[in-house]
Formats: C-alpha cells, structure tokens, sequence
C-alpha cells in the first residue's frame, strides 16, 4: 500500500474517532495574506525590534523580544509587534478546511485572530482556549488552543520570561 495514502487512512481514523488533532503554524495564517498585507516572518518582527534597538549584532531571538519589552514597555512593545497583524485579515480557504475536516482538537501558534474568524463564520462549535484559565472554564468537547496567546489578552508569547 502507498505510503501516503496510509497517513490520509490514519487522518480519516482519527477524524471518524474524535481524536484527530491539528497543529497549525504561521504558514497558514500567511495564506491570508493579499496585495496590501504581508504577514511577518518570525525573524521579520526581531530584525525591526533590533532596528528600533540599534542592535546589528545576531542574537537570540528571545533575548532581543526581551530587551524590547524591558527597554520600550509592554504597552509600545505589544503595540508595535500589533501593528503588524491587522484586526482586517479574511481567513483563507485553508482556513475553512482545517475545520471542515472536524478534528477535535486545533493548536495553534499564531496570534492573529483568523482561526477563531473562521469558526464563527462557518458556525463550527469550539471553545477558544487562549490562557489557563481558559481551559478550567472549558466546557465544549472540541477545542481551538491557543498556545502562545493571542492579541486580545495581551499574553503572546514572544519573550523569554514568557516560556
């Protein structure tokens, strides 16, 4: 049997049995973008808060979200790594099919709001999860994780002292 289609069998399995969980990172939030809007890259938003920082020296992409925050405060620093993920984006169609395959469970890295857009848009069910405490008042069997935070509760994590 092909190989491939053995994963595609174990996916449609773990679909049927409630259990399939998806992971998402940031390439698919960048399917959102359009001729107006590029998302960032992880290293995109470090080299502008190096320039603002006058660093041209490499170093730990932590450490630099670090001393942006201690040097700016969390108010310019949240605004400014904001500015790059606008409240406007349209989720993409992939967006609709991670949902439209019904898995259990989403994590997700991103901090943009676009998996949660397309949950309201299609009227899939899921708790968003965006903190602990999130979790504890989680009722739904279906859920979409946030694990590093999001924008609207100001708790992303970028920084070291946020791991």
């Amino acid at each position: 049997m092909n190989v491939d289609i053995k994963h595609f069998e174990h996916i449609i399995k773990a679909a049927d049995d409630n259990s399939l969980a998806i992971f998402v990172g940031a390439g698919v939030s960048k399917s959102a973008e359009n001729e107006t809007t590029k998302l960032p890259t992880w290293s995109d938003l470090i080299e502008e808060l190096k320039i603002d920082l006058g660093i041209t020296y490499e170093l730990d992409y932590l450490k630099v979200a670090q001393l942006y925050f201690l040097e700016f405060g969390p108010h310019t620093y949240y605004k400014k790594i904001k500015n790059y993920f606008p409240d406007n984006l349209v989720p993409s169609k992939i967006h609709e099919l991670i949902f439209g395959i019904n898995p259990h469970c989403v994590i997700t890295t991103n901090w943009d709001c676009l998996l949660e857009t397309s949950v309201l848009e299609n009227a899939y069910i899921y708790d968003l999860v965006c903190s602990d405490q999130d979790l504890m008042k989680s009722s739904l069997d279906k859920k979409l994780i946030k694990m590093h935070g999001d924008f609207k509760n100001h708790n992303i994590v970028f920084k070291e002292d946020d791991y």
